[in-house]
């Protein structure tokens, strides 16, 4: 599964809908953590995608969970040397490629703000 943040809007109005979509998948699907208790978040250097995976990590922590923090840089070799997660969580535009081919390595589902 792969969900991909469509309204037009800011981005900063995007990550904060992506926050929203992560506490209300976990709320949908209790069990989505069950296997690893891991949701890695993809974000680039910038300050609003520190305070976005922040945001993410606030709500993955309240249903268990914890939080892979990456970045586009700390994928280049691949993911299968990473621990194994649950779900992918791409904050920043510019991490999505590296987010559909780790989400897809593991075989995971994918959330991600809008493309441009």
């Amino acid at each position: 599964m792969t969900s991909t943040l469509t309204s037009p809007s800011t981005l900063v109005e995007d990550r904060a809908a992506l926050v929203a979509e992560v506490s209300a998948l976990l709320a949908d699907k209790p069990g989505l953590l069950a296997a690893y208790g891991t949701v890695a978040v993809l974000r680039g250097f910038d300050r609003a995608s520190r305070e976005a995976r922040d945001a993410i990590t606030a709500v993955v922590r309240a249903r268990g969970g914890r939080v892979l923090d990456l970045t586009a840089a700390s994928c280049a070799g691949g993911v299968q040397d990473l621990p194994a997660v649950d779900l992918v969580v791409a904050v920043s535009r510019s991490a999505i490629g590296t987010a559909e081919q780790a989400a897809g390595t593991w075989g995971v589902p994918l959330l991600a703000v809008a493309p441009l």
